[in-house]
């Protein structure tokens, strides 16, 4: 066994009616071991409702940026999260009816907006999402349902917006994004605007710039894996492949 001192640094967990307002939160990231963004984070809310955490920073931390885990109607609002290793923000574990908005998740070692576990009924709105290791945004098991609206999605690694591959009851179906911007994400050799894994079903792009191929970058727009559902593509200004792995 191995017991370690890793904690959670701005924390609230069993609580309502909570606010977190203009707080800086620095990790100090080469000095203190991972922790694992269901178990912690800088900013971290646990079994809460109607919190809300605005204005703040969350950065260098060892592990995830904001972490908002079996929570209902959390918001996070005109907050600024890089350098962590892990996630910029990540709700999971149940959290449902987030709202996260005007903020700015960058330069993060893995991904921007991570949507974890059962995370339904989402707002994502009006964030700039760029320069984060791997991915923009990745949706996954049971993420359904949530609404990404107004996003700058720019020059991640790998991809914009990246759908994991679940079982078909387990999938990240039923979320729409419109009109977002969704730039310069990957390489000339493997970049993504979109990848959309197998078993995922209901996906609305609409009203949304994917761009990237003439810069040498993204050269694919929208990627729709084997066993994938119908991607519903309307209204977008789509500069790259839109392929289908059929």
């Amino acid at each position: 066994a191995r017991v370690r001192n890793s904690f959670p640094i701005l924390c609230s967990m069993n609580s309502e009616n909570v606010v977190f307002d203009g707080i800086t939160v620095d990790g100090n990231k080469s000095e203190n071991a991972y922790l694992d963004g269901c178990r912690g984070g800088a900013i971290y809310l646990y079994n809460v409702r109607n919190a809300t955490v605005k204005n703040c920073t969350a950065r260098n931390y060892n592990g995830d940026g904001i972490s908002i885990q079996i929570s209902d109607h959390v918001r996070v609002q005109n907050c600024e999260s890089y350098g962590q290793t892990g996630y910029g923000v990540h709700p999971g574990t149940g959290s449902s009816n987030p709202v996260v908005e005007n903020c700015r998740l960058h330069n993060n070692g893995d991904i921007g907006l991570f949507l974890c576990w059962r995370v339904r009924h989402g707002q994502f709105r009006n964030n700039t999402i760029e320069d984060n290791g791997h991915y923009g945004i990745s949706i996954g098991h049971k993420d359904t349902d949530n609404e990404f609206t107004n996003n700058t999605i720019a020059r991640n690694g790998v991809a914009g917006v990246f759908f994991r591959e679940e079982t078909a009851l387990n999938s990240g179906s039923r979320n729409t994004f419109q009109n977002n911007k969704v730039l310069e994400n990957g390489n000339a050799r493997t970049g993504y605007g979109f990848y959309i894994a197998r078993n995922t079903e209901g996906i609305v792009i609409t009203g949304n710039q994917i761009a990237g191929a003439s810069s040498r970058v993204q050269p694919v727009a929208v990627y729709t894996a084997k066993g994938a559902g119908a991607v519903h593509l309307e209204n977008n200004t789509i500069d790259g492949k839109v392929t289908a792995d059929r």
